[in-house]
């Protein structure tokens, strides 16, 4: 069984957050209220964006989260590509959004097209303009 991961992006303060912990508490009103805690700073979950590691690793042994911005080195269909991870159905996938918004599963892409992590979508959205 793998150990599941993740990364929290700060929508207010537009940051990530590091060292954090989920909590879950009950307020005696229905379901648990949950939370991010580091140290005593909180944030609720309507703050943050979660994004889940998958498990696997880039060409350059950097682990690869949901939101990662991946770029291949080799060719893909005759030029480079950039595109974002996204968890399609159970798999994580790279979505190349070339116009005919292709999908590659992330092992197929780091396998056959030598792709690595070279930034994340809230950090480095412009890595994507202008990529057709």
């Amino acid at each position: 069984m793998r150990e599941h991961k993740y990364s929290a992006w700060d929508k207010t303060q537009e940051g990530y957050i590091n060292g954090f912990n989920m909590i879950g508490f009950s307020t005696g009103q229905g379901a648990p209220k949950r939370k991010l805690q580091r140290y005593n700073v909180e944030w609720n979950m309507e703050d943050v964006i979660l994004e889940q590691s998958t498990g696997l690793k880039d060409s350059e042994g950097r682990e690869i989260y949901e939101g990662d911005i991946m770029k291949s080195s080799s060719q893909m269909k005759e030029r480079k590509q950039t595109g974002v991870v996204k968890w399609i159905d159970v798999d994580a996938c790279l979505a190349l959004d070339t116009g005919a918004h292709e999908i590659f599963t992330i092992g197929k892409a780091v396998k056959l097209y030598n792709a690595k992590v070279i930034g994340t979508i809230h950090e480095n959205p412009e890595l994507l303009e202008g990529e057709k």
